[in-house]
Formats: C-alpha cells, structure tokens, sequence
C-alpha cells in the first residue's frame, strides 16, 4: 500500500471513529452515523471523481496551451514547437497508472451508508 493510501486511509478511519463517537452522544445515535457516513462518502467521492479526471489525462490540454504560449512568448529559437499527440503520450508515461482508491473507498462507504439507511427505515 502507498503512503498517501495509508494516510487517506487513516483520515477515514479516524472521521469515522469521531462520527461514532458524536453519534453516542445524541438521541438517535444511527441516525446520526448514517448522515456522517453520507456526507464523509459524498466528499470522498468528489476527490475521487477529481483524482480520475487528473490521472485519465482530461487536463493536458489546458497544460499543453500554457508551455506552448510561454514558448511563444519568450521566442526562444532553441526551443522546438512540440504537437499536441506527442505531448499528450510523454504526460501519460510519466504519469502512469492510477488504482483509483478513492473511488473504490467512497463506494464501499456510500454502500455501507445506504445499507444502514435501509436497516434503519426496516427497524
């Protein structure tokens, strides 16, 4: 496991720890754990939803513009226009693969969050 994992696991952990200990405290304990639960998945969802558009490339183009205009800007002679395909296909090997773990976190947390609003409205 990497280390951003380990600590973005622990954070979890601890949100979650804190929302049960707050949820003891109040009259209607679930209830209260279900709502944080949802609003900690839906967070972590939108990160998720960030890290996928970062990792699957959707943003080169906007980084590809802006050293295309400093190279335009500075006119340099040295400095060779580069076309956008090679661009692209040099970000996406340095960049690499993603395993897109917060996803994969958020939709176990969102499932457990409507598998406990489903118990409660049972109960």
């Amino acid at each position: 496991m990497k280390k951003n994992q380990k600590a973005l696991l622990s954070f979890t952990l601890a949100a979650l720890v804190f929302s049960a200990g707050c949820a003891f405290f109040s009259d209607n304990p679930l209830l209260t754990f279900i709502d944080v639960l949802s609003i900690l998945s839906l967070v972590l969802l939108v990160g998720g939803l960030v890290e996928f558009l970062i990792h699957g490339g959707y943003f080169d183009f906007m980084t590809y513009s802006f050293s295309s205009a400093k190279n335009l800007l500075t006119r340099h002679p040295e400095a060779q226009s580069q076309r956008y395909f090679d661009y692209a296909q040099k970000q996406k090997e340095r960049r690499g693969t993603s395993e897109h773990f917060l996803l994969k976190l958020s939709g176990i947390l969102l499932g457990l969050s409507i598998l406990l609003t489903i118990l409660y409205e049972v109960i």
